[in-house]
């Protein structure tokens, strides 16, 4: 019965993303500028979310613009809080006809039957320019310049590099440090993350979603930047050392002004325009693309001190702790929980179940646990629920002594005992109308012959008929020449390689397919071989398993590599063939 739940738990689990998937299609329009001016281009996209499936869109009439280019579709994916989300999306370039203030029109898009339609936006269009370019931004468009006989990668590591910020390098085992990766740049540039850090010896825990961060601006010695969030995370070290923080990398597209181009004539303000809508109508921009890493960074972890208590824990951080019930009353031969719910602030995945000093007359079973954690502050806040089912066998009181949780206080840096509260509890007399358990009952021996000797009677009354029949219907006697006796060979049905769509995939060189089921066979095999579920804080789950270190990093990198290829645009054929070595490693 269990069993049969599990898998119904895990087949809606399954679907409820189709379920929701046509509730959480949204359309939404955005534009490069609200104010412009008659001489400029304004960019203007319908963002299509949550799905690819559009069967039309209705695009509107931009009766005071005149359309320059499009509509231009793009399909593709973003990573938010490491879920794929789809999207399509259909841009237009416009000109302005007329000065004054214009709407620009709602889209609706068609999605599986279901109308969507987007909203509107107010822009206003003036008869001269709207913020002429100042002497102080015509000195930062300098960067921008590329002047004759100066090199484009001294340009670019002057003004565009990727950072690592962290709050800390020392560090004790179960502490957090807070890693931030950014990207500087003074420079106009597209770019994208094609390397992440493994952060091999850590829990990791993303405090951010880089896809809906704006650019903030920072100084950094004394000059102002624009700055992208490329990552932030919080990581909890599984062991003492000392570790390096790895590289992020990010290509990027960088593209300049040919200083020619403003001795030909051409207007500066003209040419930042081009290159604000990432045109080239003068041909006057050139682009060049270049891979930066920030410099790793070393980070000291210091081993917890030895605690005098056999039952200390691996938790670190802040905590209390409580026990109750989940259920009024109690009547012997019941399936109760006990609930414990240790709540605070700390490396909650490292807190195991707590010592529990049952009574005499109590049968305990497997427990659960749940964790309800903000991820967003370090360390994290929050509470873990254990859920610990038990009968009593037994009539009268119960009393569960308190629940002890030991952990290591960070800042008292010393083992603290967090104490429930005793729980007396009366346990009544059974159940008169309890369901008792189902249980199979073998067949009696004296049934079982009575449906042995029918089925051979009827078989030999059968056989007689067929004798008869035989006879009456051939009056010569045939004798049949003795034949070999046939022997049905039963064909054993072979277990399917789970690996076998890995590799067609990567015979076919089909880098999405390849890395779709790379990720699906890495959590069906975490789930059948440790009944461990892919997601959440499944490398401590492993840990605590017995699972060894050097597995966790194996199924760890390949889980990043998988997520990585999801929205890189291209992957390496290496990669691909160190993959599938790694996968054939770990494969269950």
């Amino acid at each position: 019965m269990i069993v049969a739940v599990r898998k119904f738990y895990l087949i809606w689990i399954w679907l409820l993303p189709l379920l929701v998937k046509a509730d959480d299609v949204k359309i939404s329009l955005s534009v490069s500028a609200t104010r412009i001016s008659m001489q400029d281009y304004l960019q203007v996209q319908y963002l299509i979310e949550n799905t690819t499936r559009v069967s039309s869109f209705i695009p509107p009439k931009f009766k005071q613009f005149q359309i320059v280019e499009g509509p231009n579709q793009t399909t593709g994916y973003n990573m938010v809080n490491g879920n794929l989300k789809e999207y399509v999306s259909f841009s237009y370039l416009l000109r302005p006809g007329k000065a004054g203030k214009w709407v620009i029109p709602a889209a609706t898009a068609r999605v599986e039957g279901k109308n969507y339609t987007s909203n509107a936006v107010e822009v206003v269009v003036s008869k001269g320019a709207v913020a002429a370019p100042s002497e102080e931004s015509m000195v930062a468009a300098e960067e921008l310049i590329l002047k004759p006989g100066e090199q484009a990668v001294n340009k670019i590591r002057n003004n565009l590099f990727v950072r690592l910020e962290v709050d800390r390098t020392s560090v004790m085992v179960g502490e957090p440090i807070v890693a931030t990766y950014k990207l500087y740049t003074r420079l106009r540039s597209e770019s994208r993350v094609t390397q992440r850090p493994s952060f091999n010896g850590f829990s990791v825990y993303d405090m951010a979603n880089p896809d809906q961060m704006d650019a903030t601006k920072e100084q950094f010695q004394g000059r102002e930047y624009n700055v992208y969030l490329l990552r932030k995370v919080q990581l909890y070290p599984l062991q003492a050392g000392t570790f390096e923080l790895e590289s992020l990398e990010v290509t990027n597209d960088i593209r300049f002004i040919r200083a020619s181009a403003l001795d030909g004539g051409y207007a500066p303000s003209e040419l930042l325009r081009e290159l604000a809508l990432g045109l080239n109508n003068s041909g006057a921009i050139v682009t060049e693309s270049v891979a930066l890493k920030n410099p790793p960074v070393s980070v000291v972890v210091k081993a917890l001190p030895p605690a005098e208590d056999s039952s200390a824990s691996a938790a670190v951080g802040h905590f209390t702790i409580r026990s109750f019930i989940d259920v009024p009353e109690v009547h012997k031969g019941d399936v109760v929980n006990l609930e414990v719910q240790v709540a605070g602030k700390g490396n909650f995945p490292m807190i195991p179940l707590p010592n529990i000093n049952w009574p005499s007359g109590v049968d305990v079973f497997e427990a659960n646990s749940t964790d309800q954690v903000n991820k967003f502050v370090a360390p994290l806040s929050g509470s873990k629920l254990f859920s610990i089912p038990f009968t009593v066998n037994r009539e009268g009181p119960l009393d569960i002594p308190p629940v002890e949780f030991v952990y290591y206080d960070v800042d008292a840096r010393k083992y603290v005992t967090a104490k429930s509260e005793p729980l007396l509890i009366q346990v009544l007399a059974a159940r008169p109308s309890a369901n008792k358990p189902t249980v199979l009952q073998e067949a009696k021996p004296a049934n079982a012959w009575k449906y042995i000797l029918t089925i051979l009677a009827l078989v030999l009354v059968g056989g007689g008929i067929y004798i008869l029949l035989k006879r009456s219907g051939s009056p010569e006697k045939v004798v049949q020449p003795m034949q070999e006796p046939v022997v049905i060979k039963q064909e054993i049905e072979r277990p399917k390689d789970p690996l076998e769509e890995i590799r067609t995939a990567f015979d076919r060189k089909d880098v999405r397919a390849f890395y779709r089921q790379l990720s699906l066979v890495i959590d069906q095999c975490m789930m059948n071989k440790y009944n461990v579920d892919g997601t959440g804080a499944w490398e401590d789950q492993l840990l605590a398993k017995g699972v060894e270190a050097s597995m966790i990093m194996e199924i760890k990198q390949l889980k990043e590599d998988a997520e990585l290829a999801m929205y890189t645009p291209f992957i390496q054929e290496s990669k691909m063939v160190e993959d599938l070595a790694r996968i054939e490693r770990v494969v269950c």
